[in-house]
């Protein structure tokens, strides 16, 4: 989820619409994982493809892919498991707005530091920002007697972006993720109850979600993001016992410890876009939905 959201933080206003088409690759350093992706937008419709590497089982076949649509049967944040032909509906997209919860927590700052990235010139800008979680809605049960509501987590992320300014199909990128943070992600419990923000480890993603559009807002009206290294961690908010205590928790259920995300755009087209790749806004045929 980190990585999507992390290729999601790339949007800003335009004027003509044209389609786009990214590619790149993500790498995450706790665990040595190197995944390619392939980023396509269409008339407000995203889907992220995670690509096998060249070495294994030929050339960029796709493995699994996240759909990003308003509209359609289902519509709202849906992953498909090409190898299983499953489809989930991660999370839906409903009227409302991002997490308040974010304001005055996030700062964007540019650095005085240029880099060449893929031939562009690249301007660094770092960003942060703090996340408040409810404990009881993470760790449920794990929780002591009693405790539930009186703890919360803090999702602290930090990073840089290197930004190239006025490459094409940025502004496109930025409609898209504007009229996103117009919405509110609701993300189903793991019992199946919709429930904002909530849900085990997605409660995590969900604040990131929030903070990234709203940090990269203001970071792609300075240029297209070109390679994006995003710090995150998961902490207790109090000390002691019941901070060790509530620490193992998370680490058991593989959410603790500090995460790292680095994201390289190696290539942007503006080309058409085909639109079979959305499958008409349903699920694609022979595809069983979970």
């Amino acid at each position: 989820m980190l990585r999507l959201i992390v290729c999601l933080g790339w949007i800003f206003s335009a004027s003509a619409w044209a389609d786009l088409t990214i590619e790149g690759h993500n790498t995450q350093v706790e665990y040595d994982r190197n995944d390619r992706f392939r980023m396509y937008l269409r008339q407000e419709q995203m889907r992220v493809d995670r690509l096998t590497d060249e070495k294994i089982n030929g050339p960029g076949e796709v493995l699994s892919t996240t759909l990003i649509r308003f509209n359609g049967e289902p519509a709202g944040v849906i992953h498909l498991d090409h190898g299983a032909k499953t489809a989930r509906v991660v999370a839906t997209i409903e009227a409302g707005s991002h997490d308040e919860a974010l304001t005055g927590t996030a700062r964007v700052v540019k650095r005085d530091e240029t880099r060449n990235i893929s031939g562009h010139k690249a301007q660094a800008y770092d960003f942060s920002f703090v996340h408040e979680i409810d404990a009881l809605a993470l760790l449920g049960p794990l929780m002591p007697p009693g405790m539930g509501g009186l703890l919360t987590l803090q999702l602290n992320v930090r990073g840089t972006s290197w930004v190239v300014p006025g490459q094409a199909g940025v502004g496109e990128l930025v409609v898209f993720l504007n009229k996103l943070s117009q919405r509110h992600l609701v993300i189903p419990d793991l019992d199946g109850t919709p429930q904002p923000g909530g849900g085990t480890g997605t409660m995590a993603a969900s604040g990131l979600a929030y903070g990234i559009a709203g940090v990269f807002a203001e970071i792609a009206g300075k240029g297209f993001p070109f390679l994006t290294t995003t710090h995150s961690v998961i902490e207790p908010g109090l000390d002691g016992a019941m901070g060790m205590m509530m620490q193992e928790a998370l680490n058991g259920m593989g959410i603790g410890g500090r995460r790292t995300a680095e994201t390289t755009v190696t290539g942007v087209a503006t080309t058409p876009v085909d639109a079979a790749l959305f499958y008409g806004g349903l699920l694609p045929e022979g595809y069983t939905l979970n």
